[in-house]
Parts: structure tokens; sequence; C-alpha cells
């Protein structure tokens, strides 16, 4: 199994030298052996210093006892200042932000210095390799790369589960497969969303690429979203996975939309500026970029160091009510992105929320002839907590 540890930050450390500054970091160390588990980044001058960083390490041991040493950094050598030891019994994690109490050695003092940890545990590959395929007789294993892929129960049998071991972290990916994509056919939205907050864990939620064979299978990724630097302290009980059908409401090319707002095809930011109807449409002179607004959706278009760049944005009362939207760039998708951003603010009415682009076209003549834009409604939407699924963590 391993061990995941999270040192968050420390309260109220002393002062530590001659200044009256302490420059803190922390050792974690395994306290049977002394093996040295992890240490944290130095802060500079900081009594209440915030690190927020994470370690692993694989063990059979349970209860062990773990040593959290703050040190102080110096120029010629660096002063022991506080510790403290806990017992961890694997049956009462995961411990969760807590806060403790450190002792600090006789010379310093300070009233109530303290810690603030988190401890989780998760299977290692081997193991949860085991534990998945008597769950899942169809997962493949890729021992070289540290995989482990498998079809997601209750859900299309278009999409696969992707768990990834990088150094004591997982990359966790949803990815949709199809033989023949239709164009226009939106299949999936994947969403890993955090219940509380609509976009905390993950902000891009449709990445889009040309299909490509899926190594050791027959299949092609058509889509993907991912969740990287998992580690055993992160709480996944608020994690859902979320499956969306939609229908195609309208289907309309580049060249199209901006026609219909009296655009008369010049490539060119100044020209394209005299041409539009102003009523609808912003203007970014700055960045040369226009944005071309509708009671839904934006179109935007930029040009940057030659190139054009297009987005196609959706407002978030729209996306809210069940309204989805994507582009395509060519066949098969290409260079297409489709991801939830945090709702960025058009004007005084207006907050955009979902958001596809295409960049860095440098054939203007097929800029708008060949990138096709669609919005979609909600049909049907299917959702299950991510630890019903994958028994990774040991979640009370």
């Amino acid at each position: 199994m391993i061990i995941g540890i999270s040192v968050h930050r420390a309260n109220n450390l002393p002062k530590a030298d001659i200044l009256g500054t302490i420059d803190p970091y922390i050792i974690i160390k395994e306290a049977e052996t002394k093996t040295q588990i992890g240490k944290t980044n130095w802060i500079k001058n900081n009594y209440n210093p915030k690190w927020n960083e994470h370690f692993g390490f694989e063990t059979t041991s349970s209860p062990l006892r773990l040593l959290f040493e703050v040190w102080d950094a110096d120029l010629v050598k660096d002063d022991f200042v506080a510790t403290l030891g806990i017992d961890v019994s694997i049956s009462e994690l995961p411990i969760e932000k807590k806060t403790y109490n450190l002792m600090l050695q006789p010379k310093y003092t300070s009233e109530n210095p303290s810690i603030q940890i988190s401890i989780g545990v998760m299977l290692n590959y081997q193991s949860l390799k085991a534990t998945l395929l008597s769950k899942f007789p169809k997962l493949r294993a890729f021992d070289d790369r540290r995989v482990l892929l498998t079809p997601v129960p209750n859900f299309s049998k278009d999409l696969l589960l992707s768990i990834q071991y990088i150094n004591y972290r997982l990359v966790i990916k949803l990815l949709e497969t199809t033989p023949d994509f239709e164009e226009g056919k939106k299949l999936c939205e994947l969403l890993f969303r955090d219940a509380v907050s609509k976009c905390k864990v993950s902000r891009k939620t449709y990445d889009i690429e040309s299909p490509k064979s899926l190594q050791g299978t027959e299949l092609k990724i058509f889509a993907q979203n991912k969740i990287k630097n998992i580690t055993a302290t992160t709480p996944l009980n608020h994690l859902y996975i979320r499956s969306s059908k939609f229908k195609v409401l309208q289907r309309v090319t580049a060249g199209d939309l901006v026609t219909s707002y009296g655009w008369l095809g010049d490539l060119t930011y100044q020209k394209a500026k005299i041409q539009l109807d102003t009523k609808r449409i912003q203007f970014d002179d700055s960045r040369k970029c226009i944005f071309m607004m509708d009671q839904n959706t934006c179109f935007i278009v930029d040009w940057d160091k030659g190139d054009i760049d297009l987005s196609f944005g959706l407002f978030e009362k729209a996306a809210l009510n069940g309204i989805s939207i994507d582009m395509v760039y060519g066949k098969n998708c290409g260079r297409t992105m489709v991801y939830y951003a945090h709702p960025k603010k058009l004007d005084d009415n207006s907050k955009m929320l979902l958001r596809c682009a295409v960049d860095d076209i440098k054939d203007k003549a097929l800029a708008f002839s060949n990138v096709f834009l669609f919005i979609y409604e909600k049909e049907a939407e299917q959702s299950i907590p991510f630890v019903e699924i994958v028994p990774i963590f040991n979640i009370k």
C-alpha cells in the first residue's frame, strides 16, 4: 500500500535566529528506521508558512510512527526548531487537514505552534490491478507504463477509465472511443466534477483530438478528460463522473455565422471592424479581437502574430439550462478543444462559461469555410460517484 502525506501549513512558529526571523521547512521521517520520506521547500521569513506539498511511500507496516521536524534554513547550519510524532493506524485513515501542536526545542518559545497535515492510503499498482481484475474481467493492464484500462460500468460501451501511476501519484482519465465519428454527433460530455464546486477539480472537461489508436487495442481515442497528480490525500468522495447525451440544435460554418453579422469576408481586423454591425459586437483593439454575441453564444476571432484564432463561447445561463457547444475543424475533429472556464465577464450581463477554440490557423482562406459550429441540447444525463467505481482510496 501507498501512504500519502500532505503538509499544508504551520502556524505561530517561533523566532529562530538572531534577526528574529525563521525560514522554515519540514522533514518527514519514518520513526523506526529514521528513513526520510520527504522534505518541503523552505519559505523565507514566515511564521505562518503555507506549503501544500505532497509525498508518498510504500509500506507494509501498520501501525507506524511518523516524525515531522521543523527546521530553520540558515547559510552556515540549519537549526532544528520543533517536532511532531504521531502514530498512524491504517484503519484510522484518512486524516484530512488535521492540526497538531508542535513540540519546540528548549531554546525556542512561541504560543501554540502547530502544523496542519493530511494522511491517506491507496493501493499500489499491483494491488490495485488485482482488485480491479476481480471486479472488471475486461481490464487491460500495461505493466511497462503502469496503466490500467477498463470500461466504466453502467455507462456507454464507448467510455473507458484509465489509471496511471507516476511517482506515487495518479493520472486518471476518462476516454471516449468510437469506431466512426460522425461530424456533429456529440456522444458524451465527459466531466470530472466536484459536488461542492462546479469546476473545482478540473477545468478542462472535453479535450477532442484527431482519433488515435490506443496502444494494445483496436480502439481509437476520440475525447478525453483527465485529472493529474492525485495523491493519497486527495479527497475523491465528492468527485462524480457524468455522462450526458445531446442532440444537435444548430449546425453552421464559421463563414455562415460571420456573414450573418454583416462580415463580407475580409480577413484583416481593420476591414472586418468597418463592415460589422457594432450594435451586436464588441471590439478589443489592443488584442485585435472581435466578439460576436447573441443570446446564448459568443463567437470570437482574434489575430495573433499573423494567425487567426477562433473561439466559440457559451454563456453561463445557457450552459446551466442544458445547452452545449462544439467546434469541428476539418476532418475528424482535429485540433478542437472544449473546456469549462471560470466564468469570464464579457459585458454587464453575460458571463461565458463554456468555450472551445481552434488556434493558430495559418491558412486564412480556410479559417471560416472549414470550421463548423454546433449547438446542442441535453437529452439525458447519468452521474455516479467516482469512489463507487474504483476503490483507490480508503475513504470512509
